[in-house]
């Protein structure tokens, strides 16, 4: 039998380990993102680990782990924390990957957040050009409203050269269709020129539709809100970063983004049946950079 399970079900299930029997004979446990360690939910990751162990260590049957992380500074540390030998610690080289990753890093000196991103427009639009012209391409914004402004940016760019459809890869009539089916009238409306909108606001159904049109390619731009990195599967030629900041309400200021994040974000730059390389373009602040 296989058991997937999310961190904190996994948590709960494990707590009462003598009682449960399906929890003692597990043989093989796999952790999956280990690098989350850091993040919000580390200290999950870490309790259920841990238990693991511990109930490796009071039963007969023996208990393989087996984690996967994205680059970490302390892998070593973490392999020797599971159990792991220097022989079953494997560490694999950005080559491994199925395409090359290129990363371009570029950084504003402004301090005034709003002004900071507008800035941010015409260096986006021309990496756009450069770099994702009849490719697939990905920008993380840092909020819905940045999302939209870059969007409506990226439109008038394309009526000004008279390229309407330059993100656009089916017909007016299909196009039109998929449209019907999204709520938000500013979003189908830049659906339309081939740009996809991807924030929390929308609903399921249109988030899937929405994704759905980016990666079988009707659409070719695709403008994702920084908190939704982890809840889409898609992957693009190009992905630009725009600001590594985000507004935190609670606690009413500009927090950088995590570091796990920034790395989920560059992964999405991974085509490998369409392209032989990847490009990622972050952009912040001098005093973040």
């Amino acid at each position: 039998d296989i058991i997937l399970s999310t961190p904190e079900r996994w948590d709960i299930l494990s707590r009462r380990w003598k009682q449960r029997k399906l929890v003692q004979s597990i043989n093989l446990f796999i952790v999956d993102e280990l690098h989350l360690i850091s993040a919000n939910r580390g200290p999950i990751l870490e309790i259920i680990t841990s238990r693991m162990r511990y109930i490796d260590s009071q039963t007969d049957s023996r208990i393989r782990i087996v984690a996967l992380s994205a680059s970490i500074a302390n892998g070593r540390d973490l392999g020797e924390w599971i159990g792991a030998t220097s022989q079953n610690i494997f560490n694999f080289h950005p080559n491994a990957r199925p395409t090359p990753l290129e990363i371009h890093l570029q950084s504003f000196e402004l301090n005034h957040f709003d002004s900071f991103i507008l800035s941010m427009s015409r260096p986006t639009i021309s990496t756009l050009n450069n770099f994702g012209r009849s490719k697939s391409s990905i920008i993380f914004a840092p909020s819905k409203k940045y999302a939209f402004t870059i969007g409506y940016d990226v439109k008038l760019s394309c009526e000004a050269d008279a390229h309407l459809n330059r993100y656009l890869y089916c017909s007016n009539e299909l196009i039109n269709e998929y449209q019907q089916r999204i709520m938000s009238r500013s979003v189908a409306k830049l659906l339309e020129f081939g740009i996809g909108i991807y924030h929390e606001g929308l609903t399921i159904q249109e988030r899937a539709l929405i994704e759905t049109l980016f990666e079988t390619g009707v659409i070719g731009l695709l403008i994702i809100t920084n908190n939704c990195c982890w809840s889409i599967n898609v992957s693009a030629h190009l992905v630009i970063i725009m600001g590594t900041q985000s507004f935190d309400g609670k606690e009413h200021k500009y927090n950088d983004y995590e570091i796990t994040d920034i790395l989920q974000m560059i992964g999405f730059a991974n085509k490998p049946q369409l392209s032989s390389s990847s490009s990622s373009s972050s952009s912040s602040s001098s005093s973040s950079s």
